[in-house]
C-alpha cells in the first residue's frame, strides 16, 4: 500500500531530549546544555579540515567566539576569541572555556573532520539565555602555529552560518542526541521508516487522492470529497506551507535563491490558491448543473500543473543535494520508478475508467451511495 509509510511515519514518534541541537546537512553540527553546575557543556562536529568557530550573537561584532582546530600531534586546540568586527577576532580576556570529553551519549558523524566538546559558565562578557543567537564559521585551511591557542592565526572563512532555535539552557539531566537538519531544541520528533522521505509521502498521497477524485467517485460516492479535502488540506496542503515557514524562519539565508527553492515557493503559493478555490467550488456547487463552472476548471488545471511542479522539484532537489553531499543513484532510479508507475496508474484509469463528473446525468449515483 502506498500509504503505508506515511502511516508507519505517523506511528513513529520520537522522545524528545533534553539537550538542544542544531545541524547544518553534514557540514557543521552543534549539540549542548546545562549542567547542574550551571556551565554550559556544547559540543562540535565541523566538516572543515582546518578550523572551525562557534559564537554568540548574529555577526561578528561583539561576539564571544570559540575557535578550534588539530595541533601538530592531532589533537584539538580551544581558542577563546573576541571579536570587534569583520576581522580577525582577538584572544578572550575571559578564562571560562575549557575542553572536556564529549559525553558518550553522543555519537560523532562520519563526515566530521574536527570534533570537540568544551564547556563555559552561563555568565560571562556575553551571558548566555534562552534567546540567545548563534553563528558559526570553518575553513579548509589549517592556521599557522597550530600548537598555539594564543599566537596562531588562521585565514578568512570559506563558509558562515546563522543558527537559531538553539537553547543553551535546557537541562542535561538526560542524554543529548545528534542534531537534526535546519535546527531544532529537540531532536527529531518524527522518524521515517528507512527509504522513505517526507517529500515522497507528501507528494504520493496527493497524488493518489487526485487519482480518486478524478476516477474513483462513482465508487466511492461522498467519500470521495471527504478524502479529497482531508488528505489534501490537511496533509499535502497546510504541511507545505508549513514548511515553507519553517525554512524561512530557521534555515540560514539567502533563501529562494535557487530554482529548486523558488519552484517550492509556487507550489506554496499555489496551494493557497487552491485550497481558495476548493472552498468556492464547494460552496458553489449544484449537483443539477449541466456544465462544468470556471472555478472547477481552474481547480483541476492548478492541480495539474502542481503535481507536474511538484515531481520536477523533486529531483532539482536531489541534484541540489548531490551537488554538495554524496548521493546514491538508487535514490533517482527510486523516484524515477515512482513517478513512472503514478503515469501508468493515470494513464490505465483515464483509458479504463475516465474522468468522472457530479453533475445532473451522473447525480442518482451519489444518492445511491
Amino acid at each position: 500500500m502506498l500509504l503505508r509509510p506515511l502511516i508507519a511515519a505517523i506511528a513513529s514518534i520520537a522522545a524528545v531530549s533534553a539537550s538542544s541541537q542544531f545541524c547544518d546537512g553534514t557540514t557543521f553540527c552543534v549539540v549542548g546544555g546545562v549542567d547542574s553546575a550551571n556551565n554550559a557543556i556544547i559540543t562540535i562536529h565541523s566538516a572543515s579540515q582546518g578550523w572551525v568557530g562557534f559564537g554568540t550573537g548574529s555577526r561578528m561584532a561583539g561576539s564571544s567566539m570559540y575557535v578550534a582546530w588539530r595541533n601538530s600531534t592531532g589533537g584539538v586546540v580551544l581558542s577563546p576569541r573576541q571579536a570587534s568586527g569583520n576581522i580577525l577576532p582577538q584572544i578572550s580576556s575571559e578564562r571560562i572555556a575549557s575542553l572536556v570529553a564529549t559525553p558518550s551519549s553522543i555519537t560523532t558523524p562520519s563526515w566530521a573532520k574536527i570534533s570537540f566538546s568544551f564547556k563555559r559558565p552561563l555568565a560571562g562578557i556575553v551571558t548566555l539565555t534562552s534567546s540567545t543567537s548563534y553563528i558559526y564559521a570553518m575553513s579548509d585551511s589549517a592556521p599557522e602555529n597550530p600548537d598555539s591557542a594564543s599566537s596562531a592565526s588562521f585565514v578568512q572563512h570559506s563558509s558562515t552560518g546563522s543558527i537559531r532555535g538553539l537553547d543553551l539552557t535546557v537541562s542535561l539531566n538526560s542524554s543529548p542526541t545528534t542534531g537534526a537538519s535546519g535546527g531544532s531544541s529537540g531532536g527529531p520528533v518524527l522518524t521515517l521508516p528507512s527509504g522513505t522521505t517526507y517529500d515522497m509521502i507528501l507528494r504520493t498521497h496527493g497524488i493518489i487522492i487526485i487519482f480518486i477524485a478524478r476516477y474513483l467517485k462513482f465508487a466511492l460516492g461522498v467519500w470521495w470529497f471527504r478524502l479529497h479535502v482531508f488528505f489534501l488540506l490537511v496533509g499535502t496542503g497546510f504541511l507545505t506551507i508549513a514548511g515553507i515557514i519553517y525554512i524561512s524562519l530557521y534555515k540560514t539565508p539567502p533563501h529562494f535563491n535557487t530554482l529548486h527553492e523558488i519552484i517550492g515557493l509556487v507550489v506554496g503559493i499555489a496551494m493557497v490558491l487552491q485550497i481558495i478555490l476548493g472552498v468556492v467550488s464547494d460552496r458553489l456547487f449544484d449537483p443539477k448543473r449541466t456544465s462544468t463552472p470556471i472555478q472547477d476548471i481552474l481547480h483541476w488545471w492548478i492541480g495539474r500543473i502542481v503535481v507536474v511542479l511538484a515531481i520536477a522539484n523533486l529531483f532539482l532537489g536531489l541534484n541540489l543535494y548531490a551537488d554538495n553531499y554524496p548521493l546514491d543513484n538508487a535514490f533517482r532510479i527510486a523516484l524515477g520508478v515512482l513517478v513512472g508507475v503514478i503515469a501508468l496508474a493515470f494513464v490505465a484509469g483515464q483509458f479504463l475508467i475516465g474522468q468522472q463528473h457530479h453533475d445532473a446525468s451522473t447525480d442518482d449515483k451519489f444518492h445511491a451511495a
